[in-house]
């Protein structure tokens, strides 16, 4: 029996609501005059509030299923929005932005030196030579890395969008330390019916240090750097690394 992928159904994706972002994505977005680029955008979860509040945003995402929910999303509200499917390391757009954003860890699904470059690459061709870009990832800590593969986490708990009772999400974690990989199995239970679907996420690390020189290498200069949407400094135990950076010439 094949499994329906609910990793990529935007309907569910929605239903998790587990970021705390929007606000501070929201805030870096209005200061700026002119187009605004967010790739890895999936369901319209950050572009539509954004062009709700009258920025004049794009976004971008692989996911053909993610992006016709936003695109459901977005004229649910009356909002015309430009959606463009294409990959984060090849794409052209044909005109230049002053902010490009990628929140909720999208830099991490991009696992190799040749894909992050790529990656940047189609930043630098997209972003205004004054422009930002901001991003974050999570910041991986020992504990974290360090847990029993073998044992299951509730990860969430809503109600299933087609009307059958109770979504639980169970997880499994697995750090790869050769890749630097964190394997995350979730298993989906739904109603009744356990296992429902079984789907597997893998998520590339980057130390914190890691990630400043692959930023210097790409010749990029940190603005600032902040370890929660609260604005908190980044430290040692902060969830996040989220960074705020431009080109150099």
């Amino acid at each position: 029996m094949t499994m329906t992928n609910l990793l990529r159904d935007g309907r569910h994706y929605d239903a998790l609501k587990t970021q705390d972002d929007l606000a501070f994505y929201q805030a870096h977005a209005r200061q700026v005059a002119g187009p605004v680029l967010e790739r890895g955008c999936g369901t319209g979860r950050v572009t539509i509030p954004l062009a709700a509040a009258g920025v004049d945003i794009t976004g971008l995402d692989i996911s053909s299923s993610m992006l016709a929910e936003a695109k459901r999303k977005a004229l649910k509200q009356g909002l015309e929005i430009r959606w463009v499917q294409a990959d984060c390391r090849n794409f052209e757009l044909g005109q230049h932005y002053v902010l490009i954003l990628m929140p909720f860890n999208v830099l991490q699904f991009f696992h190799d030196a040749e894909s992050l470059s790529q990656v940047f690459g189609c930043v630098k061709r997209h972003l205004a030579s004054s422009g930002r870009l901001i991003f974050d990832v999570f910041n991986p800590q020992i504990s974290f890395l360090a847990e029993d593969p073998q044992r299951r986490y509730e990860r969430a708990r809503y109600t299933d969008p087609d009307g059958n009772g109770e979504v639980i999400i169970e997880e499994t974690r697995e750090y790869l330390s050769a890749r630097q990989i964190v394997r995350s199995t979730r298993y989906y239970h739904i109603g009744s019916e356990r296992n429902k679907s079984i789907n597997t996420l893998e998520l590339r690390c980057f130390f914190p240090c890691e990630l400043d020189l692959l930023l210097e290498h790409h010749r990029f200069h940190i603005e600032g750097k902040l370890g929660n949407f609260d604005g908190s400094p980044f430290s040692n135990v902060a969830p996040k690394q989220i960074v705020v950076c431009s080109p150099l010439s």
